[in-house]
């Protein structure tokens, strides 16, 4: 019988497969806590959209670059 773990976010109870990443859950511990994977994917969502700006000011800067060797390419 798999042992059954529970996520440090919502406590669910989840298997061994469905837990299989370890989070930092706040800012003050730095310890790393086993989550489902539905939180994961929760925390990373969470994570991306905070830093939204960045990340669509990296993809513009690839654009660019990509554009500008297939300019290269063209010449």
């Amino acid at each position: 019988m798999a042992s059954v773990n529970y996520c440090k976010r919502c406590a669910n109870a989840v298997c061994g497969p469905c837990a299989t990443e370890y989070r930092q859950l706040s800012l003050k511990d730095t310890e790393k806590y086993r989550v489902c994977d539905s939180c994961a994917f929760k925390m990373d969502n969470y994570a991306m959209q905070n830093n939204h700006e960045e990340v669509i000011s990296a993809q513009m800067q690839k654009i660019e670059l990509l554009n500008a060797m297939i300019e290269g390419i063209d010449d």
